[in-house]
């Protein structure tokens, strides 16, 4: 499915900046930032490529720190405009589930996303990571419909469906990307890996209830 170029964000200190501008600047500071690292690029370098002086380019964004996390914000707006795009309500909660984890496994098959995101939980400090978590609540919340509808249609057994999406998230993303100083086994590709996590997750590794 087609994925706009631009979404709107709010981490510029100034909200009456013209969306359009501040706009050119994140763009121009992603493909920065992919192609030299987040290390590798300064804001002076930022605002000479967007055709700013420096301190315009602050008066923007309060920080590269603050414009990363503006980066990142839209690259997971992405990935919810996908969710809600992909409309499966209708679908079995394991398809729903893996159309999902394709969505999210098909983002970072991408090198540069994946460099991205590694990049801004490598250097990025914790309190500029408030709008990417929001973003993660978002998608918790549009997790955890997907588990309560599909305990109110009587595919599951009763469980917390917040537990359930939280689960289904961490287990999505650990076959996601890793650090390569932590990859011992290069992730499987995207259909297997999205069809693995569903299995797991659904019907365990034995195949077995552990109930009498």
């Amino acid at each position: 499915m087609a994925i706009p170029e631009t979404f709107t964000s709010t981490s510029s200190t100034d909200s009456s900046t013209p969306p359009t501008s501040r706009q050119r600047i994140v763009d121009i500071a992603r493909r920065l930032f992919i192609e030299e690292g987040y290390l590798g690029v300064s804001m002076q370098q930022i605002a000479d490529v967007s055709g700013l002086r420096k301190a315009s380019l602050y008066h923007h964004f309060r920080s590269k720190d603050s414009l990363f996390a503006d980066v990142m914000a839209q690259l997971m707006d992405r990935l919810l405009l996908e969710f809600a795009t992909d409309d499966l309500t209708g679908a079995p909660i394991e398809e729903q589930l893996r159309q999902i984890a394709l969505i999210n496994y098909h983002q970072f098959d991408q090198p540069e996303i994946s460099r991205l995101a590694q990049d801004f939980f490598k250097h990025v400090p914790e309190s500029e990571h408030t709008e990417v978590h929001e973003r993660l609540r978002s998608m918790q919340g549009v997790f955890s419909e997907i588990f309560e509808r599909a305990i109110e249609r009587g595919e599951l057994v009763p469980i917390n469906p917040h537990y359930a999406a939280t689960m289904f998230f961490h287990m999505m993303m650990a076959l996601a990307h890793q650090e390569p100083e932590f990859a011992t086994v290069p992730p499987p590709p995207a259909d297997e890996a999205a069809s693995l996590v569903v299995q797991v997750l659904l019907h365990g590794l034995s195949g077995k209830s552990t109930q009498q």
